[in-house]
């Protein structure tokens, strides 16, 4: 965001970490090992699914009234796709429009500058 440019937010995803993990704990920590962070295998079940079904609870009637604003692909848009809910990319944040090409299965719903122009977005 303003003010932040020069400050580098790159950070390991879910992915880098359980990689690292199975690794260590190589044979058994392989098929033991669960991921329930936003773009986690299990991420959609224990994290996303519980959070639309906690909007539910509070009077919201289906998951198209959820959009998920992030800024790093493999998690915030991932977690997103996995559970059929629209995303909005931040091109202020981890991943630019660049990067997309490095992730051709996750597709934001669309992209915007920043904060300020989500909602004309929605």
């Amino acid at each position: 965001e303003k003010g932040f440019e020069l400050t580098d937010l790159t950070l390991p995803g879910p992915g880098t970490l359980e990689t690292l993990i199975a690794s260590a704990t190589y044979p058994k920590g392989k098929s033991k090992l669960h991921n329930s962070g936003k773009g986690g295998r299990e991420g959609s079940k224990y994290m996303m699914l519980k959070g639309v079904d906690l909007l539910k609870d509070q009077g919201l009637s289906a998951k198209e009234e959820v959009v998920i604003i992030g800024d790093t692909l493999d998690t915030d848009i991932k977690g997103a796709n996995d559970v059929g809910i629209r995303s909005i990319l931040l091109r202020t944040g981890v991943h630019k429009d660049q990067d997309l090409q490095h992730y051709p299965d996750i597709k934001p719903t669309c992209i915007a500058d920043g904060i300020g122009d989500v909602i004309g977005l929605l």
